[in-house]
């Protein structure tokens, strides 16, 4: 299934912005998410609907989940920021700033309580996500690929 909304999403993207190689790109992101999800999760994660499920419980351990998401988080940041330069102020700062906040957050969720509710929690991660990828928006249009 990460194949079938691998493709929608990078159709769509495609069709709207005619830009391949970003298409390309999110096709990869995508299908990526299942094979990381595989070696995070317990044996959860179906190969196809029904079928068989795979997973290594890398969240059995919260030592290991955190070195290996900071590691992949790491690589990301070091990956954009070589391929990507600073037009401007706003591309430079608006960057670094971003990188900060999504490390503050992520340490401040790892040492947060449950949530008492679902429904805030939901609430809370849409409007945040639509936030953050706004501000990624705007600090990208002020950098330029390499």
């Amino acid at each position: 299934m990460a194949v079938v909304w691998a493709t929608l999403f990078a159709g769509a993207y495609l069709f709207f912005s005619r830009y391949t190689a970003g298409s390309v790109a999110i096709w990869i992101g995508v299908v990526s998410h299942w094979f990381l999800d595989v070696v995070a999760h317990r044996a959860d994660m179906p190969l196809y609907p029904n079928g068989p499920k795979f997973g290594f419980g890398l969240w059995n351990s919260s030592a290991a989940t955190v070195v290996l998401e900071g590691f992949i988080y790491c690589v990301g940041v070091f990956v954009y920021s070589r391929v990507t330069r600073e037009n401007d102020r706003i591309g430079k700062w608006g960057f670094w700033l971003f990188v900060l906040v999504l490390v503050v957050f992520y340490i401040a969720d790892l040492f947060s309580p449950p949530p008492q509710s679902i429904t805030p929690l939901a609430i809370a991660a849409l409007v945040f996500s639509g936030l953050l990828i706004l501000w990624a928006w705007w600090f990208d249009r002020h950098r330029t690929v390499n």
